[in-house]
C-alpha cells in the first residue's frame, strides 16, 4: 500500500453495503451518531468532544451532515458528503441547542415525513464533556418511527477488507517497535511513567520518519 488510507471507493461502497441492509431492515433513513462509526462509513475522523456531529442517510440518497462551525472545512474536504449543516459552537454559540438544529434538519432533508422510519446506532449523541440534550426519538416528527440499529454497522465492520487488513499489518510493524523500545527502556530504579514516555517517544519518532510526509494521524 502506497498511501496509509482507505481511498473514496471502499468508503462509497460500505455506505452501499449498509443502504442495502437498511432496505432488507425496513429503513428509510439511518443518524450515525457515533465518532468511530461516522469515520468507517465516510473517512470523516475527528476528535470527540461535547459538540455533537451526526450523519445522516437520507430517503433520497445523499450523506448529509450537521456538524459544529470548527469543522465546517474539515466536513467539506471529505468526498460524498452534502449537505453540510453548521451550527455555533455548543454550548456557548447561537440560541439554538444542536439537537432542536437536528429536528429542523430532519425536515429540511425530507425525514419527517409521515410514516417514515429512521434508524439510529445511538439515540442522539453521545454524552461526551459534559453535552446535554434530548435523544433523538423525542425529536422527530410525529408519524416518523426511530429504530435502533447499530448492529447494521457493527456487523460490517467485523468483517475487514483487504485495504483494513494491509492497514492492520502496518499498524502492527509499528506495534512491535515500540515494545523493543520498551524492552530496551526498562531498567532497575526507574519510574514506569518515564519508560512508557521515552518509549513512546522514541517509537512514535522513528514511525513518523519512516512513514513519510504524506502520513497524517487520525
Amino acid at each position: 500500500m502506497t498511501k496509509l488510507a482507505i481511498e473514496s471507493p471502499e468508503y462509497a461502497e460500505r455506505i452501499a453495503r449498509l443502504r442495502i441492509r437498511m432496505e432488507a431492515a425496513g429503513l428509510d433513513a439511518f443518524a450515525v451518531f457515533h465518532p468511530i462509526r461516522v469515520a468507517y462509513l465516510t473517512g470523516f475522523f475527528h476528535q470527540i468532544t461535547e459538540r455533537p456531529i451526526v450523519l445522516l442517510l437520507t430517503p433520497d440518497g445523499r450523506q448529509a451532515m450537521l456538524v459544529p462551525k470548527l469543522e465546517q472545512e474539515h466536513v467539506a474536504s471529505i468526498p460524498g458528503i452534502g449537505p453540510v449543516a453548521v451550527y455555533p459552537e455548543y454550548p456557548t454559540g447561537g440560541g439554538m441547542h444542536p439537537i432542536e438544529r437536528l429536528a429542523a434538519l430532519l425536515g429540511e432533508l425530507g425525514m419527517a415525513a409521515g410514516g417514515l422510519t429512521i434508524g439510529y446506532d445511538h439515540d442522539g449523541p453521545l454524552h461526551t464533556n459534559g453535552y446535554r440534550g434530548a435523544p433523538l426519538s423525542p425529536s422527530v416528527a410525529d408519524g416518523v418511527k426511530t429504530v435502533g440499529g447499530r448492529h447494521l454497522i457493527d456487523e460490517m465492520r467485523a468483517v475487514k477488507s483487504a485495504a483494513e487488513i494491509e492497514l492492520l499489518h502496518e499498524s502492527c510493524r509499528w506495534a512491535d517497535l515500540a515494545h523493543r523500545r520498551l524492552h530496551e527502556a526498562v531498567a532497575i530504579g526507574r519510574n514506569e511513567l518515564d519508560i512508557a514516555q521515552e518509549a513512546a517517544y522514541k517509537a512514535s519518532t522513528e514511525m513518523v520518519a519512516g512513514l513519510g510526509p504524506a502520513y497524517q494521524p487520525l
